[in-house]
């Protein structure tokens, strides 16, 4: 199954931009480096998260070229990564980090679509 298939892509759009923007509200000019490459490591967490519960409920073809396990490990390794990075560049912005990675956990969740699999 294909993302487009399975996320109502305006939605998701929509609500990432805003979180971006007012993410980049507090980061702007001084912290660029750091904000790019959380949103950066953000939307790929949220890319593996988005895949393995497409593998895990069985929606998705046989023909995928990422593990599950592998899917699990590049997740919590960008989120990891992420926050690392913010720690060590903008130690006094980890508080909008951690905040905007929970609105757009909610973002991810309020985008998908609710598929039921007929017998």
């Amino acid at each position: 199954m294909q993302i487009r298939n399975s996320l109502y892509i305006k939605r998701y759009v929509l609500g990432t931009f805003l979180n971006f923007f007012i993410l980049l509200i507090f980061f702007y000019p001084d912290n660029i480096k750091v904000y790019i490459f959380f949103v950066l490591c953000i939307l790929l967490n949220q890319f593996f998260l988005h895949q393995f519960g497409l593998k895990f409920l069985g929606l998705t073809s046989s023909r995928s070229f990422i593990p599950a396990p592998l899917l699990v490990v590049s997740k919590f390794l960008a989120l990891i990564l992420a926050f690392m990075y913010a720690l060590k560049f903008a130690p006094h912005s980890v508080h909008f980090l951690v905040l905007s990675y929970i609105f757009q956990l909610i973002i991810l969740v309020i985008s998908t679509k609710r598929v039921v699999k007929k017998n």
